[in-house]
């Protein structure tokens, strides 16, 4: 049975409007796969900083304080993302006092980066962190020769 696409059937993606802005492609796969990973707002602000990419044609790029307002990215959740991304090892970022932060995409690590040093520091904290390794995690229940 010859099997033909009907045309008729497919329905057009939705385009930009003149004027309208955009995010530039192509994005890569695996780098927005990782970003999708984390938590918070990162994946907002990953497409943020691609969109600059994309108008700026550099990898090296700051995020003006409207994008942010216009996308609801409170600058708290901005400067958390920044951190994630940056652990994950997506970005790297320079900081300047009194400046816009500058951003410089990565390509994505071949092989996601295991527990982050965030994640560690919050089982740190919550007491969740195994440093014995197969033995209990709370010390008080590991037991000495007897």
């Amino acid at each position: 049975m010859n099997k033909r696409k009907d045309k008729r059937n497919k329905i057009p993606l939705p385009h930009h409007k003149d004027g309208e802005q955009f995010i530039k492609g192509p994005l890569p796969e695996n780098w927005l796969a990782q970003a999708s990973h984390l938590p918070g707002k990162s994946l907002n602000v990953a497409n943020l900083i691609w969109k600059r990419a994309g108008m700026s044609g550099t990898a090296e790029v700051t995020l003006p304080k409207h994008d942010l307002v216009k996308w609801g990215i409170h600058r708290n959740a901005f400067y958390r993302a920044l951190f994630w991304l940056e652990d994950a090892g997506l970005i790297i970022t320079i900081r300047r006092r009194g400046a816009s932060i500058i951003i410089t995409i990565l390509d994505p690590p071949a092989v996601p980066l295991p527990v982050s040093l965030h994640e560690r520091k919050v089982e740190m904290m919550t007491g969740q962190l195994n440093l014995f390794g197969d033995q209990a995690a709370n010390p008080s229940e590991v037991r000495g020769p007897s």
